[in-house]
């Protein structure tokens, strides 16, 4: 399934984005996306992050399912970076 991942504040400064799209299976892990993600873009792995799934926050042990999922977003909230995963056709 593919995700559009949203960043916020300082996740797209890291970013050099405020959007990003990725393939993952379906019943892939917040986790595991996350994974993804600081491979990709490293510096998010000094940051604390918040995950949200179609604007509600989810642990980071979530699964993402193609039906569940809608938009993705990174951002900052309390001092933490929220990253909310959105799913695109």
């Amino acid at each position: 399934m593919s995700l559009s991942l949203l960043f916020f504040g300082v996740t797209a400064d890291i970013a050099g984005s405020r959007k990003s799209d990725v393939d993952v299976p379906d019943g892939e892990s917040v986790e595991a996306v996350l994974v993804r993600l600081i491979s990709r873009y490293p510096k998010l792995a000094s940051h604390k992050l918040l995950f949200a799934v179609n604007e509600e926050y989810v642990d980071i042990d979530t699964i993402l399912k193609r039906a569940q999922v809608r938009p993705l977003a990174v951002g900052v909230h309390n001092d933490r970076q929220l990253l909310q995963f959105c799913y695109t056709a």
